[in-house]
C-alpha cells in the first residue's frame, strides 16, 4: 500500500479539511456548551418552607397547651356562661375536645 494507512471513519476521524481535537478540548470555532439551570436554589427554598411550616405547627400546639390551663377558654369551648363552675364532667368533655384538636395537629 502506497501512501500510508487508510483513515477509518469513527470517533477520531474528521471531515476533509477539519483538524482533529481530543474530546473536551474547546477550539475558537466550537460553540460554547449550554449549562443546565441550577436546581440547588429550589432545594433550599423547599427546606425553608418545611422549616417554617414545622415552626408554625410547633408554636400553635404550644399555644393550645397553654390555653388548656385557662378556665375562661374552657368555658368558651364548652359554651358555658362566664361564671359557671366547671365540674368533673365538663373538664372530661373539654379534654376530649382538646384531644380532637391535638390529633388534628398531629395528623397535619
Amino acid at each position: 500500500m502506497r501512501g500510508g494507512p487508510v483513515p477509518v471513519p469513527g470517533f477520531f476521524s474528521a471531515p476533509a479539511g477539519a483538524a482533529l481535537h481530543p474530546p473536551g478540548v474547546m477550539t475558537a470555532s466550537a460553540p460554547a456548551p449550554t449549562l443546565a439551570p441550577k436546581s440547588g436554589n429550589y432545594r433550599w427554598r423547599i427546606c425553608a418552607i418545611l422549616f417554617i411550616a414545622t415552626t408554625i405547627n410547633y408554636v400553635d400546639r404550644n399555644v393550645l397547651s397553654f390555653t388548656m390551663l385557662d378556665d375562661g377558654f374552657r368555658r368558651v369551648m364548652l359554651d358555658l356562661p362566664a361564671g359557671a363552675p366547671l365540674g368533673a364532667a365538663e373538664i372530661a368533655l373539654f379534654k376530649e375536645k382538646m384531644g380532637y384538636g391535638d390529633a388534628a395537629f398531629k395528623f397535619a
